[in-house]
């Protein structure tokens, strides 16, 4: 259901930043701390090194966190 809610990703099956804090309502900069320290895992690309995160993964996180494993 979620995951149905943001299929207009840049990249197929992925998100930028800040679409990927809007889907877990968190501010983005939460969301870079989260995937720094390794509780959400990303994907850095381009030169300038941005993040992406996978829609699965961050479904994931998300069904962790309502069952109270995350």
């Amino acid at each position: 259901m979620i995951e149905q809610q943001v299929r207009k990703a840049s990249m197929p099956g992925m998100l930028r930043v800040g679409e990927a804090a809007r889907m877990l309502h968190v501010h983005p900069n939460t969301l870079r701390k989260w995937s720094s320290v390794g509780l959400i895992p990303s994907f850095r690309i381009g030169s300038r090194q941005d993040r992406r995160f996978l829609i699965q993964d961050l479904v994931k996180f998300l069904e962790q966190s309502t069952s109270g494993t995350a």
